[in-house]
């Protein structure tokens, strides 16, 4: 077997100026600094570099742009280059990168540490074997669609408290925890986490700059053993970090949420199975998906009541509702969703890329999946240890799976495809995998 190489570099991109969060907020403190994570693989002729973003996503423009940028400083191809992000909604809003204050910090703050942290992975690179595993960690990852005890369906943040004796979750959400550990001589370890749960929902409705549960995450698995930590965010479009009927729940407490999948990785770190490594290979495709086109003649009404709202200056949700459904909107998400999706096309490309060396895989994908989505690809992946990847390559909002559009709800309402198309990218993602056996 051929000698295997990984390096590591980590980087701090935290804002020094107020910033736009979540498109009309804007930042007030710093609770958490933001950073950029780097790991570089190598088998000796082929190198990549994964990045993960303490960002809300990776949007295309972004994604473009470090790869453009990346490539150039390393002269690494852009196709060996993965840009991937945590979800964190207490982070700048990278879709208002042309906003003065965002492109100042873009340009002067985060594309140099984005650089450097690619240079230090490559600089770090030392020759490594594998070990993998995998756990399942309760009490942390909980699907947020809810329905009643007489069957009707609750979306996403409507059941009472009163309501939680007659609730139950749509689904159980996905609670395995898996690892990848790169053991170095003389170096330290690196050790990238794969997990799915929605991050940022402690801090989503304050001002805070904040990484949210990923802090937690890194630092006490960091301080605890001499390795260093990377996140990657699984399919998490259906599931967050509290629960509103279950008592355990941290309760959007996102320290809580993190120290508990924290231990978790603690739990089997030091009884990892050894893995071969092998040659890098990397495939990049795409699925041509359909987008939904249903109620596109209701677009030019969207825009109107868009624009009554600013004029009248109607601030609160419940105004909103009403007003949208008092014109056929079962709400604002879905006369935006639907405004968006009349100036598409009959399809959108949604990209699609899967990286492999010897037992261990990682397959890419843009987007906010369901959780049984990428435990599907787990299931049927040719390989051992495979990290099943969301928010990566770009951005393509919500992908449910079909049995969540059969429910409704607000991840559907803002799903720009048709149903199915979730099941097709699984299907994709794994013709794409095995090619590379």
């Amino acid at each position: 077997m051929s000698e295997f190489y990984a390096g590591f570099g980590r980087e701090d991109y935290t804002p020094d100026r107020q910033v736009r969060l979540n498109s009309v907020r804007l930042s007030d403190q710093v609770v958490a600094p933001l950073m950029v994570t780097c790991t570089a693989l190598s088998d000796g002729e082929k190198t990549v570099l994964i990045f993960s973003n303490d960002l809300r996503g990776s949007t295309t423009w972004l994604v473009n742009q470090i790869k453009t940028r990346v490539s150039e400083s390393t002269g690494l191809p852009e196709e060996h280059i993965f840009v991937c992000a945590t979800h964190n909604h207490s982070a700048p809003d990278v879709n208002y990168y042309k906003d003065e204050v965002m492109a100042d910090w873009l340009e002067r703050i985060a594309f140099p540490a984005i650089l450097t942290a690619a240079q230090n992975a490559l600089a770090d690179l030392a020759p490594c074997t594998l070990q993998s595993g995998k756990t399942d960690v309760p009490k942390v990852a909980y699907t947020r669609r809810y329905f009643r005890q007489d069957g009707t369906f609750h979306g996403i943040h409507v059941i009472k408290v009163s309501d939680a004796p007659l609730a139950r979750h749509e689904t159980e959400a996905d609670p395995e925890l898996r690892l990848l550990r790169f053991v170095r001589e003389g170096k330290r370890d690196i050790v990238i986490v794969n997990f799915q749960v929605h991050a940022a929902t402690a801090l989503s409705s304050t001002n805070h700059l904040c990484a949210d549960f990923i802090t937690a995450v890194r630092e006490d698995v960091e301080s605890a053993r001499e390795v260093s930590v990377m996140y990657l965010q699984g399919g998490c479009g259906n599931s967050n970090t509290y629960s509103k009927i279950d008592p355990d729940a941290p309760n959007d407490d996102y320290l809580l949420a993190g120290h508990r999948l924290a231990a978790g990785v603690l739990s089997i770190l030091d009884t990892l199975s050894p893995i071969e490594s092998g040659k890098l290979e990397v495939a990049n495709g795409s699925y041509e998906a359909v987008v939904n086109h249903a109620k596109s003649h209701m677009a030019p009404l969207a825009v109107e009541l868009f624009g009554q709202i600013e004029r009248e200056g109607i601030t609160t949700e419940k105004e909103k509702r009403a007003l949208f459904q008092a014109n056929g909107f079962a709400s604002r998400y879905e006369a935006a969703a639907i405004n968006r999706r009349s100036k598409m096309g009959k399809t959108g490309t949604i990209p699609l890329s899967a990286l492999r060396f010897g037992d261990a895989a990682f397959t890419f994908t843009p987007g906010e999946y369901f959780d049984v989505l990428f435990r599907q690809i787990r299931e049927a992946s040719p390989c051992e240890a495979t990290m099943t990847v969301g928010y990566s390559n770009g951005g393509v909002g919500y992908i449910p799976s079909a049995n969540g559009f059969a429910n409704g709800g607000y991840e559907t309402l803002q799903c720009s495809y048709i149903p199915g198309t979730g099941e097709s990218c699984v299907l994709e993602l794994l013709k794409l995998l095995n090619s590379l056996c």
